[in-house]
């Protein structure tokens, strides 16, 4: 598919005297901004439509097609001044199939343009990206954005000055060569803007809008709305896996400080050059060890874990992110630490730490390298990367050169805190190392039926299934809160695993039709319950554990009353030893607890199957086993959770060894 951006615009009320498109937003222009965005997800063919200062946009885009290897053509739109529906009709000739068309002073979230791209679209028609957060707290918007009046999916009205209105125009749309000859009319009519266009593919039915949910746009007009949008990006640096010191310390620094000032003195400046900068400084902060500075050389070991974050902010602010850049960033890191380890090892020493410090020094730098390598075999061997808090892939680095860091600067106080320190980093990786051996091993290890003493079950979507009339019914009830299908069906699949009302609140936190929603889809849920059906691998199963001696339960986010009613309805009394429903504060964990305690089970011999990974997130602490169902989500979902699954339930009896 091929990109179309509009970029003929002056940007007067930016006030820079430049075109809009180049000015710099954290270190990159505009137009560089949204086309490495759209080519994150899939497209490389441009057309770059120009007017004002043609011939400077013309050429930042050309060396930009050149540094990014990607196709960027330039078409100029002598007539921009009278509108920007005249610079997309500038593509008539240049497309004919369907493409994206964006504006090109707009900075957009990824998945907004990923789910754009993945919406049906039907001939001649049009896909607009809207934004139904209108009047919504902290959703800034100018007064001169394009508005839509939406009914249902439907566009009824676009333009800046229309009456009523539910939605923003996120400058995003999906097109069909169709808008050409809509644009081609509204201009003769001496409406020249897309929104006129637009408006009247509308007035035939022919413009649909998809809800962008809770992704982030920002349309760069103003000075307020760069800033807007620097803010945005800015937020956007952090990394699920950070640790605490990145959290709280590190990124800080980094985003506000360290970041902005390399890409102020060295505009040019990519990810790859700040992780050798950052090696630089490691070597530094070794060398100050070795001359028996420690209390400078915390403080570049201080730096050097502050400009660990750098190279990947810069990497997505520029939107240069490579396996190659990841790969480099790892490998200078564990060089840094063995020096940095290795330095202070020598300096412990000298020091009086004597034999305790170069043990202590050894045993850190082994643990840290050992940390690096089990994050990366565990993937390769078990195709698995390492969760939680402790154990994830990626975190912990921040931690223990932030231990090394303030054990140097306090030595004129503490002279042993050096060697303490590397006593502490040998504890925590090989600490970690030990736990994750544990772990692998118990993943390498299929469940065995053998020993299992019971199995809980859970009702819907993996004895029932529900599931397809659950998620419609859900999917209609989320259309109150203006949320287009495709997005509501997602965000329920995303949650499923608890009750409807939890799901409401982790979803739509607060939201006053919560309580209202949440009591019709258990009215309905009740009336329709029953008539699902039990998978067709469900008695056999059952029976065949029920003679081999292993005791079967139930559990479900439905409550026990409709749960006790749907066994009774499909004949499964007697199939099940026991089962619980949910209740106020009494979820899938806490049923299982109940069960246990109820009938003497001891929980490592108890195994709960189960069609979401949410399940296994639910029942962690409560220490039974965890087996998934391949109904509602595919064997790759569970495996890269670390979760065992099987094909169906009738699979469950091939695990007995």
């Amino acid at each position: 598919m091929r990109c179309v951006v509009l970029a003929a615009g002056c940007g007067s009320r930016l006030g820079r005297g430049r075109s809009k498109l180049l000015e710099p937003v954290c270190g990159v222009a505009l137009v560089e901004q949204l086309i490495a965005t759209t080519a994150r997800v899939g497209i490389d063919d441009f057309f770059v439509v120009t007017g004002y200062q043609a011939e400077r946009v013309e050429a930042f885009v050309a060396d930009l097609a050149l540094r990014r290897g990607l196709r960027v053509t330039s078409h100029r739109n002598d007539a921009w001044p009278a509108g920007n529906g005249t610079s997309a009709l500038r593509a008539r000739d240049l497309v004919d199939d369907e493409f994206l068309l964006v504006m090109g002073d707009h900075v957009f979230d990824e998945q907004i343009l990923r789910r754009l791209l993945e919406q049906r679209i039907e001939p001649g028609s049009v896909v607009v990206a809207a934004d139904l957060r209108v009047g919504a707290d902290g959703i800034a918007i100018d007064d001169d954005a394009t508005k839509l009046l939406l009914e249902g999916e439907r566009v009824c009205e676009i333009g800046k000055d229309i009456g009523p209105y539910n939605a923003y125009d996120t400058g995003a749309f999906l097109c069909t060569p169709g808008i050409f000859e809509a644009l081609a009319a509204s201009t003769a009519s001496g409406d020249g803007t897309l929104s006129g266009g637009v408006q009247r593919l509308a007035h035939r039915g022919l413009v649909r809008a998809f809800d962008i949910g809770d992704a982030h746009w920002v349309d760069v007009d103003t000075a307020a709305d760069a800033r807007r949008a620097r803010a945005h990006l800015r937020a956007g640096l952090s990394k699920p896996e950070d640790g605490l010191v990145s959290r709280l310390l590190n990124r800080r620094i980094s985003g506000r400080v360290v970041t902005p000032l390399l890409l102020r003195l060295w505009p040019t400046i990519t990810a790859n050059q700040v992780s050798v900068l950052g090696f630089a400084f490691a070597l530094l902060a070794a060398g100050c060890f070795l001359a028996d500075w420690p209390v400078v050389a915390g403080a570049i070991v201080a730096l050097t874990s502050i400009l660990d974050g750098s190279d990947g902010e810069i990497a997505r602010l520029k939107q240069l992110r490579s396996p190659f850049g990841a790969y480099l960033d790892a490998v200078v890191d564990r060089y840094a630490d063995t020096a940095m380890l290795a330095a202070a090892t020598v300096y412990a020493w000298r020091a009086g730490g004597g034999w305790a410090a170069v043990v202590g020094g050894v045993a850190a730098g082994a643990g840290n390298l050992m940390v690096s390598y089990t994050s990366a075999r565990s993937v390769v061997d078990l195709d698995y990367r390492y969760r939680g808090r402790w154990l994830a892939a990626g975190r912990g680095r921040d931690l223990r050169l932030f231990v090394l860091s303030v054990a140097a600067i306090v030595t004129p106080v503490v002279p042993m805190a050096v060697s303490g320190a590397l006593l502490l980093i040998a504890l925590l990786t090989n600490g970690v190392a030990a736990a994750r051996l544990v772990l692998s091993w118990r993943l390498s290890r299929p469940w065995s039926l053998a020993g299992t003493q019971a199995i809980v079950f859970d009702l819907d979507g993996t004895v029932a299934d529900t599931m397809p009339f659950l998620t419609d019914l859900a999917v209609e009830l989320l259309s109150r809160y203006e949320l287009m299908p495709g997005d509501a069906r997602s965000r329920y699949l995303g949650t499923v695993g608890i009750d409807f009302a939890g799901q409401l609140e982790e979803l739509l936190p607060g939201h006053p039709l919560n309580g209202e929603v949440a009591a019709e889809f258990e009215r309905r849920k009740r009336a329709g319950l029953l008539r699902c059906r039990v998978f067709a691998d469900v008695t056999h199963t059952l029976a065949l554990l029920r003679g081999a001696g292993v005791r079967r339960f139930l559990c479900s986010s439905t409550t026990r009353e409709l749960v006790a009613a749907y066994l009774d309805e499909h004949g499964l009394d007697a199939a099940f030893d026991d089962y619980a429903g949910f209740e106020p504060g009494c979820s899938k964990d806490r049923q299982v607890e109940l069960l246990a305690e109820r009938h003497g089970l001891s929980r490592d011999r108890v195994l709960f199957v189960g069609d979401s990974p949410r399940d296994a997130e639910l029942l962690r602490r409560t220490g039974v086993h965890f087996v998934g169902v391949h109904r509602l989500f595919p064997a790759d979902h569970f495996r890269h959770r670390g979760l065992q699954s099987v094909d169906d339930l009738a699979a469950l009896t091939r695990l007995w060894h």
